[in-house]
């Protein structure tokens, strides 16, 4: 799985979105996978326009099925909201990470390829 977001850098109190692509590189089929990603302090999501997903401020779960198959593929953004504060007083940049995880209820032979995560910029 990787993950970039754009625009980078972004400003307080705009939006960023989260471009997640992933492939289930097998062997098996993923049984009930979802994707966790956990938004940096204070972001809220705003939305999906490829997968079902729902959340709030610091957390997104996003559910890819009952079955994901062997060697699928997919691109989806998640779309979040900076804080308007994110900044402290008299900061004129800093960094936002955001980290996701996928999960599956079957056992995965390459536990090494999650999670993933992205740096963004934050500017006034």
């Amino acid at each position: 799985m990787t993950m970039s977001g754009t625009p980078n850098p972004v400003h307080e109190g705009g939006t960023v979105t989260y471009n997640m692509n992933f492939t289930n590189t097998g062997p098996s089929d993923a049984i009930q996978g979802f994707i966790l990603d956990y938004l940096p302090a204070g972001f809220t999501f705003v939305g999906s326009s490829v997968l079902p997903c729902g959340g709030g401020v610091d957390v997104v779960l996003c559910n890819l099925g009952p079955v994901v198959p062997a060697g699928f593929t997919l691109s989806f953004p998640v779309q979040v909201t900076v804080p308007a504060n994110f900044l402290p007083s008299g900061v004129t940049s800093g960094y936002a990470t955001n980290t996701a995880t996928i999960y599956s209820y079957a056992v995965d032979p390459h536990p090494g390829d999650a999670p993933v995560t992205a740096a963004t910029a934050v500017v006034p």
